[in-house]
């Protein structure tokens, strides 16, 4: 089950804060600073959050698949950045297997790779990826869709993420490109 959350249920930024991050174990964890920004600048939040607990087998060596429930489309706009985060917890059966964790649009072109050796069989790794983006004037889509994929590039274990292991998948509008300016929607 995929438990996704958005803007609407997480709320909105107070009228006068800005959003910002602590300095804390969590780098999710929001507080609120008094800073003299225009609404322009603040950034938004969390365009949505996917969790899901459940039992992937992922792709035989020399494979890719997508992992379940970690596809999210947003409406991006000009002159913002945007963060994408995906955490997981994978295990192998075997010493070695190499990994690739990717970060792709909707046509599966890699934004992000990054790769990991496991070096111990059975034993779950945790992986935490960031991707951050901006979309400049004329060439915003209308929408954007990332996703989390998972790559077995060597080795002949079989790739697992565990059912007691969080998964989730996050793209957040983290404010306005420097110097720009501009209106919501």
């Amino acid at each position: 089950m995929v438990k996704t959350t958005n803007t609407a249920a997480i709320g909105m930024i107070p009228s006068g804060a800005c959003w910002g991050y602590a300095e804390t174990e969590d780098p999710l964890a929001l507080t609120t600073t008094h800073q003299s920004q225009d609404a322009w600048s603040a950034p938004d939040g969390i365009l949505q959050l996917n969790q899901i607990y459940a039992v992937f087998t992922g792709p035989a060596a020399g494979g890719t698949a997508d992992i379940p429930g970690m596809t999210i489309t947003f409406t991006p706009r000009a002159n913002r950045y945007y963060r994408t985060i995906v955490r997981t917890n994978v295990a192998s059966s075997v010493i070695g297997d190499v990994l690739l964790l990717e970060i792709t649009d909707e046509t599966n072109v890699v934004k992000l790779l990054t790769r990991w050796y496991l070096p111990v069989a059975n034993a779950g790794f945790a992986q935490t990826v960031i991707y951050i983006e901006q979309f400049l004037p004329g060439s915003t889509p209308t929408s954007a869709t990332r996703k989390a994929r998972l790559a077995h590039e060597s080795g002949a274990g079989v790739i697992t993420i565990p059912s007691t292991a969080l998964t989730e998948m996050i793209v957040e509008d983290v404010g306005s490109v420097p110097g720009t300016t501009g209106t919501f929607p």
